[in-house]
């Protein structure tokens, strides 16, 4: 029966045979290396052993090295809060949104505004990223749905060709006044019209 070789046995025999082979600059004496750990170690592939015993093993303690994690425990909690207070919008809408809310959640929270400007770092994949499994617990998607299907069902459909004989019967439509430009503070207009008498009341709002 041929002896087989544990895995840890093997990890040792090729880190002991790595360093040899690598300093020898003689094929023969090289050839005579890979024979050796095929024979130990039970390999059937040349091309195998000589991949293993050229290939460089990073130190145990050397740094990963990429772009810094920033979003840890503490940073998720943040961002949790805030997608609960911003209405559970999706990442892009919760991106664009961060500048605007930070101000108000660092005020109410009681923290300087300039500790939460790593939040502005963030990219819409890795915030979704982030609250992917949030969204699986809240529910977030089938809440949705609910709420739209609830909405159509409170809301009676009329025909367009019908005929009105009394007041009462509103449209109701809303009129921004930001101009070309949706971001910062600006009114708006709420414009109710009565459909049978033509009478209109505007609120700002």
């Amino acid at each position: 029966m041929p002896f087989k070789m544990s895995k840890q046995a093997r990890i040792e025999l090729l880190s002991v045979w790595r360093e040899k082979y690598t300093s020898v600059t003689s094929r023969y004496r090289k050839a005579r290396i890979i024979d050796y750990v095929m024979q130990s170690a039970g390999y059937k592939n040349r091309k195998t052993v000589i991949r293993l015993l050229s290939s460089k093993k990073a130190p145990p303690n050397k740094k990963k090295k990429g772009r810094r994690r920033i979003i840890g425990r503490k940073e998720l909690q943040v961002i949790k809060k805030l997608w609960f207070l911003m209405g559970q919008p999706c990442g892009k809408r919760m991106e664009a949104q961060l500048p605007e809310w930070l101000a108000f959640y660092a005020a109410g929270e009681h923290i300087e505004y300039e500790s939460l400007q790593w939040a502005l770092r963030i990219s819409a994949a890795t915030l979704d990223r982030a609250l992917r499994s949030t969204k699986i617990k809240q529910g977030a998607r089938k809440a949705q749905q609910e709420s739209l299907s609830n909405l159509k069902k409170s809301i009676e459909l009329v025909d367009s060709q019908r005929v009105i004989t009394e007041p009462g019967h509103l449209y109701a439509d809303t009129v921004s006044h930001g101009g070309s430009d949706a971001s910062g503070d600006y009114a708006w207009t709420l414009t109710l019209t009565d459909d049978y008498t033509l009478w209109i009341g505007n609120r700002a709002v």
